[in-house]
């Protein structure tokens, strides 16, 4: 049942990665290959946040629990930085940061949409 879910939630986000990428930023050219269709494929901050979102809980046991996250986005020109940034709680007029690891980290290729680098971080 979980790995329905799972397909399904996929198949929403391509989905939607795929309407997104019709409407690219501008400035963002992706090589041609005849027969294939142009990217980018992952082109917004948003579509990257929401493909990482399906990695990890693809990969984590633990996001199955639905624990919230909180996931950084980093715009490195070609590609995509995407993490697990540490939890911050205020109280009051205090900010309490978690420190550690162990969150996934991935590279994303804005064009192709192939992940790299992925990684638990320390």
């Amino acid at each position: 049942m979980i790995r329905t879910a799972q397909t399904l939630v996929l198949a929403g986000v391509l989905s939607c990665l795929a309407a997104q990428s019709q409407a690219g930023p501008p400035g963002q050219l992706c090589a041609h290959v005849d027969g294939f269709v142009d990217g980018p494929f992952i082109p917004t901050e948003a579509a990257a946040r929401a493909y990482y979102l399906i990695v990890e809980r693809a990969l984590d046991r633990r996001a199955l629990s639905g624990r919230k996250i909180r996931v950084m986005v980093r715009d490195q020109g070609d590609f995509w930085e995407v993490f697990e940034g540490a939890p911050v709680r205020r109280r009051g007029d205090r900010t309490d940061t978690t420190m550690g690891g162990g969150g996934l980290q991935v590279r994303m290729d804005k064009c192709s949409g192939a992940l790299s680098h992925v990684a638990y971080s320390r």
